[in-house]
């Protein structure tokens, strides 16, 4: 195959915990990205969004890569890859500076200087900074701004949702890409691009929660218009309710795995009825009929663990500000009830996901799995444009 490069084409890369995704896609103009191909590879040498071993996570990406390529019919050069890990730590952070651009108007190099500014705290040598999300603008202590250029006034104050994470960590997670002689564009925050494949502009402008339920990591962010006010992962995933299926049934990690798929759900059936599916345990009185109830049980508890730890990581005056509710993404996303445990838990509402921010396939786009990687393309997209602009 002769592959072709177009000047618009963006390339994500999401290196997770049971896959690793890389999605290609073309802008048209003002037009909707749309997706050229996907390829997908099953995940190696990966823990919990931390690579433990370079060797197997180095041809998954590769494999990934090459599916991609011929996907897409397109040669990969360059790519923008989401970062993730329960090592990511977020900070909010304010600086004030002086307005010196003419007449006193704030201008870009205003802005720059104090993100510049609340970027400037020390960091111990095993963190590194990893982004710096906007806040909001204040004034001469007026009313707050996003977008303070133009505005006049003698002082600049901004606040900024600063990221970091475990240098070491990091490191790999790029080094992994480039030993395939393949440059690393900009990188985004897995749950920052989650967020922009499934929420709608109307959940962003009442405030909404984002909890993406992978394979080795839940991942969160709360949104309030262009902001992102706070964000987080922890090590609680998909794979730990497969774990905790085999433990209760005595079973095979491959069979407690299609149990979670096939069967999964977090609400017991009405009168606890026995489930008709024979789980397969190894032990001969795990054979029997298993009850549904036992399984969700199971699965409920873990998965009220996960709700439970985003809720208590996200301050208080956060999390009840979200008045668009909770819009839950990832493979577990997929588990029969989980909208209504989320609910309970959070005390907000479960909103469905929106999946139209990117024209293509809509087998491929609706896929909770990809929301990493294709929303990393949408938020590719953006900072483009807002570089074409000039800026913040």
């Amino acid at each position: 195959m002769i592959f072709a490069r177009r000047e618009r084409d963006i390339v994500a890369v999401d290196i997770g915990t049971a896959k690793v995704a890389v999605a290609v896609a073309t802008v048209d103009g003002d037009g909707p990205m749309r997706l050229l191909g996907v390829g997908e590879s099953p995940s190696a040498g990966v823990r919990k969004g931390e690579i433990i071993e370079a060797g197997a996570a180095k041809e998954a990406l590769r494999d990934a890569m090459a599916r991609a390529e011929v996907s897409a019919g397109i040669e990969i050069l360059e790519v923008h890859l989401a970062l993730s890990g329960a090592h990511l730590q977020c900070t909010l952070r304010s600086a004030v500076v002086d307005i010196r651009g003419e007449g006193r108007r704030v201008d870009q190099e205003d802005v720059a200087r104090v993100c510049r500014a609340a970027e400037e705290a020390p960091m111990p040598p095993e963190r590194v900074h990893v982004a710096t999300l906007p806040g909001r603008f204040v004034i001469d202590g007026g009313e707050a701004a996003l977008r303070p250029v133009g505005v006049r006034g003698r002082c600049l104050k901004g606040e900024f949702l600063i990221v970091d994470g475990a240098t070491g960590v990091l490191k790999d997670t790029i080094r992994q890409v480039q030993e395939l002689e393949i440059r690393v564009e900009d990188v985004v925050l897995a749950p920052v691009a989650s967020a922009e494949m499934v929420l709608t502009p109307e959940l962003r402008a009442a405030g909404a929660l984002l909890v993406d339920m992978g394979a080795g990591l839940t991942h969160f962010a709360a949104i309030l218009g262009d902001r992102v006010v706070h964000v987080g992962a922890l090590g609680v995933g998909g794979d730990h309710v497969t774990q905790d299926i085999g433990r209760a049934f005595a079973m095979p990690w491959a069979k407690a795995e299609e149990v979670k798929t096939r069967h999964g759900s977090v609400d017991a059936p009405a009168g606890g009825k026995a489930d008709a599916t024979d789980l397969g345990g190894s032990k001969p009185a795990d054979r029997e009929p298993a009850k549904a109830a036992r399984l969700a049980m199971v699965m409920r508890a873990r998965w009220e663990e996960a709700f439970e730890i985003v809720r208590d990581r996200i301050p208080g005056e956060i999390l009840s500000a979200r008045r668009g509710g909770v819009v839950l993404t990832g493979g577990g996303s997929r588990t029969g009830g989980i909208g209504a445990l989320a609910e309970q838990v959070s005390g907000l509402r479960t909103v469905p996901a929106r999946t139209d921010g990117l024209a293509g396939d809509p087998e491929i786009v609706s896929r909770p799995e990809l929301s990493t990687v294709l929303g990393s393309l949408i938020w590719a997209r953006r900072q483009i444009q807002e570089e074409g602009r000039g800026g913040h």
